[in-house]
């Protein structure tokens, strides 16, 4: 191993003041292995690129530029979507989450969205707060990025014949006035799903109904399923179901479920709405509450059953309602327009609380996943 690669890692060790068997342990390696790495000897152990990247990862030390192409050669971005069919189940905001914990962990990273709500943000203006996490990510429209050459010539084509099937011209451009509109932007984009693969370390893409672009990029799909919503399951089934129908000659990603809202107990409905033993309710109101407590919470269980039955394993990071108590207070006295959206992140707000903790916990999952 070069003397510039030693270097490098006894550097990143020292500037992170730790000792051999704390560098080892975080590289899963024995503490000989570890200073055998760092001699400028020469020397037959050289570093796998899976452990190394292990180092890096989990020290929260970005990783040198002089050792990017010994770790990935190949300079491929790692594809990952957090993703369901289903609306508001938290598809974005754990995204941007996951993309903050990744910057906090000195990755190159980058989101490509599609969602309605950072469009929106992004007409009116609004962006990431300056120096916050988010703010150290990318983010492209979908819009923006040419998935694959012929990708304007057919929707040109597209459109083409949507214009001629429509009698009425004005009708048509209205119906068909997103399709013109993401033409003239793939048209003139310099972003191609390519290039940002060679660019970034990590790719999230943040999109919901493109299956095709899904399961020919991504490395890891994780289907989100809301553990209070027996809806939630059936559209985790039926998405699972028409991807595995879409036509693809790309390995098969990774395909895990994460479960939300799993928390029952604490800060769960059944808690909150189970009043205990106040004196001023009579016995049969008590008793009513009882039951309707264990009445929910044996529907919890039915779903639960629900999830373990769907044709993919869950990750074993499973995230409750903490963010709701942390997003609700940064909301306090703030106007809608100031409010908790596209570009915050719990990393930023409170990085200390166990909500953060939680995306933390997945992110490392998912990065475990990688090496």
């Amino acid at each position: 191993m070069g003397h510039s690669v030693a270097g490098q890692l006894r550097k990143a060790r020292l500037d992170r003041k730790l000792n051999v068997n704390q560098a080892a342990k975080w590289a899963s390696v024995t503490w000989r292995a570890w200073r055998a790495w760092e001699s400028d000897a020469p020397s037959k152990r050289k570093p796998s690129p899976a452990a190394l990247r292990l180092f890096f990862l989990r020290a929260g030390i970005p990783i040198p530029n002089d050792l990017r192409e010994y770790l990935d050669p190949h300079r491929r971005s790692h594809v990952i979507s957090i993703t369901s069919s289903k609306g508001g189940v938290g598809k974005s905001p754990i995204t941007v989450n996951v993309a903050a914990c990744l910057a906090f962990k000195g990755m190159r990273v980058a989101i490509i969205t599609d969602d309605a709500v950072y469009r929106s943000m992004v007409s009116a203006g609004e962006g990431p707060e300056a120096n916050s996490l988010v703010s150290a990510v990318d983010i492209y429209d979908l819009r923006d990025v040419v998935i694959h050459p012929s990708e304007a010539k057919n929707l040109a084509k597209q459109i083409a014949r949507g214009l001629e099937n429509c009698p009425e011209k004005e009708v048509a451009h209205l119906y068909l006035r997103e399709d013109i509109e993401t033409l003239k932007r793939k048209e003139q984009s310099v972003h191609t799903l390519d290039n940002l693969k060679q660019k970034y370390d990590y790719l999230l893409l943040d999109v919901k109904y493109d299956l095709k672009l899904l399961k020919d990029n991504c490395d890891i799909i994780a289907v989100i399923v809301d553990s209070y919503c027996m809806l939630s399951v059936r559209a985790a089934g039926r998405f699972l179901e028409r991807l595995k129908d879409e036509p693809s000659r790309k390995k098969l990603p990774k395909i895990f479920s994460l479960l939300t809202r799993y928390d029952i107990g604490g800060q769960s409905r059944e808690l909150m709405e189970f009043l205990g033993d106040r004196k001023d309710i009579s016995p049969e109101v008590f008793e009513k509450l009882r039951n309707e407590r264990y009445q929910r919470y044996r529907y919890r269980e039915s779903i639960f059953r629900k999830i373990m039955e769907l044709p993919i394993p869950p990750l074993s990071v499973r995230l409750t309602s903490a963010h709701d108590i942390v997003i609700d207070n940064f909301n306090e006295e703030k106007s809608i327009w100031e409010g908790y959206c596209y570009f915050h992140s719990l990393l930023d707000i409170a990085p200390h609380s166990p909500a953060a903790a939680e995306c933390m916990s997945l992110t490392e999952e998912l990065i475990d996943m990688r090496l």
